[in-house]
């Protein structure tokens, strides 16, 4: 970690962000500095100073086909060419909605119908409200000081 575009860039972010920009904390020091990546392509992700390194992680989950994959930009864009606005309102409705719930409920079996949120909390809230009308118990149990998330997992390349 010669270069200084990391630890100049990691002494600033660390008088901006406190603890980091999420909840989420690396369990291990994996690198002398913060890592400012500046450029991505598939399982490949490279910082300011040029190192490579490989993203184990993919997002937890969304980057499942690699950052930047052809056929997802190439969507994203034809997306913003023709559609570019936001409707999550529920007022405002897309047929692509409607795509949507058929896809969901064609592949959850027990799915009848489907409900979409706008942020993890409320998600949650929604499963919280589901059991608890369900069941018709008026309790659930709660773990505070407890995580359950994953690690980062970069190496060099």
């Amino acid at each position: 970690m010669k270069n200084n575009n990391s630890s100049q860039l990691t002494e600033k972010f660390n008088q901006l962000f406190a603890g980091g920009h999420t909840n989420y904390r690396v369990p291990l020091q994996i690198t002398e500095n913060r890592m400012f990546i500046n450029k991505a392509q598939g399982s490949r992700v490279w910082d300011l100073d040029g190192r490579e390194y490989v993203d184990y992680i993919g997002a937890m989950g969304p980057n499942i086909l690699g950052h930047r994959h052809p056929e997802w930009i190439e969507a994203i864009k034809e997306l913003l060419d023709t559609f570019s606005t936001s409707v999550g309102s529920g007022i405002l409705q897309s047929t692509d909605d409607i795509d949507l719930a058929e896809r969901l409920i064609k592949h959850i079996p027990c799915a009848e119908k489907i409900k979409t949120c706008i942020t993890g909390t409320e998600a949650v809230q929604m499963a919280l409200r589901l059991a608890r009308a369900y069941t018709g118990r008026p309790y659930f149990i709660r773990f505070s000081d407890h995580y359950h998330g994953g690690w980062t997992m970069f190496s060099a390349a």
